[in-house]
């Protein structure tokens, strides 16, 4: 698989499922780094997308630094990137640097109203600070754009567990989970945050 995927982005590296699939790799196999990946002879930059979304997704603290550093160099020849952005703010909510990825997401909602990529993990972040307001906001606007998608029923639940309304919590995070939504989501994290009595855990 590997030397089929590293043959086609090389003759069309344009073709972002296959970096992507590249990146399920990386993370299934601990034998291949990302960085071993040739670069493809023409569009470099997908190959810096492809490292930035690896590292991200492969989670360690450098790993995640290293992808920092990347898309703030992408975003030099992608300044109105909302994709970009994102990648940022998700890497920022792995450093565990709260407060700059909640900036981050917000202007990406202002750039971008109709977004729901990612903003499961801004609804993680106002869980945590109990913003109540802004989370039944996020949830509100989320169901209004698409209440089927796998990041609206983890922020729909986020919601309902911050009002202590647990069960209906569970239901939108099974939801989320269900076989056609293959979207990696956090809420196992933010079950994780609860003690067997719903209570948050700090």
């Amino acid at each position: 698989a590997l030397s089929v995927l590293s043959e086609s982005v090389e003759l069309f590296p344009w073709n972002w499922s296959a970096w992507l699939d590249l990146t399920e790799l990386c993370i299934e196999n601990d034998s291949i780094m990302p960085e071993d990946i040739e670069m493809p002879s023409v569009a470099p930059w997908m190959y810096q997308f492809f490292l930035a979304r690896t590292f991200i997704e492969l989670g360690a603290q450098h790993q995640c630094e290293d992808a920092h550093q990347i898309l703030n160099f992408l975003r030099y020849s992608f300044p109105n990137s909302s994709y970009v952005l994102g990648e940022i703010a998700l890497a920022d909510y792995n450093l565990r640097k709260f407060e700059v990825a909640q900036a981050e997401f917000e202007e990406l909602r202002r750039q971008d109203p109709y977004r729901l990529e990612n903003l499961d993990i801004y609804s993680n972040i106002l869980y945590v600070q109990e913003s109540k307001a802004a989370l039944s906001h996020l949830a509100h606007v989320a169901m209004k754009n698409d209440k089927y998608r796998p990041e609206t029923c983890c922020i729909v639940g986020n919601y309902y567990s911050l009002k202590a309304q647990h069960a209906k919590a569970v239901l939108y995070f099974q939801r989320a989970l269900k076989p056609h939504n293959t979207t990696t989501l956090a809420q196992p994290e933010v079950l994780g945050c609860m003690d067997a009595n719903g209570s948050r855990v700090r």
